[in-house]
């Protein structure tokens, strides 16, 4: 049983062609997915193959993350996948999935301040007619 619903979002179109590596996906405690408040707090004791390097390209340094849930503007940020300050070691699942969880957050963040500048902007074109 997963802990969420799917969100449908459009087909991302690539600009130009690239190798294709199986999805990185999150098991916690036996359900597909991740809660984002463990992993925004690196509580995932409960992830599968947590210590575990996530299976990317020998050249790969970023994954891009690209949110276009309906609703919300398309949004898209970088993670990187090497950890610099250990001698170029790469990430960890868990790290990854604390990554993404931070991006998350910054993109909601993003959108919440959007939709308001939105709505100061309806609310000041009302006041002035």
């Amino acid at each position: 049983m997963a802990y969420g619903q799917e969100v449908p979002q459009p087909l991302y179109r690539l600009s130009r062609p690239f190798s294709r590596f199986p999805p990185i996906t999150f098991e916690e405690n036996g359900c597909l997915g991740v809660r984002l408040g463990h992993a925004l707090r690196e509580e995932l004791h409960g992830l599968r193959y947590s210590g575990t390097t996530p299976l990317l390209a020998n050249t790969a340094n970023k994954i891009t993350l690209r949110i276009n849930w309906p609703g919300y503007p398309p949004w898209c940020d970088a993670i990187h996948v090497y950890n610099f300050a250990h001698k170029s070691q790469p990430i960890t699942l868990a790290r990854l999935a604390h990554l993404v969880a931070r991006k998350i957050k910054l993109c909601l963040e993003v959108a919440s301040q959007h939709g308001s500048q939105q709505s100061q902007g309806s609310k000041s074109e009302l006041a002035s007619t």
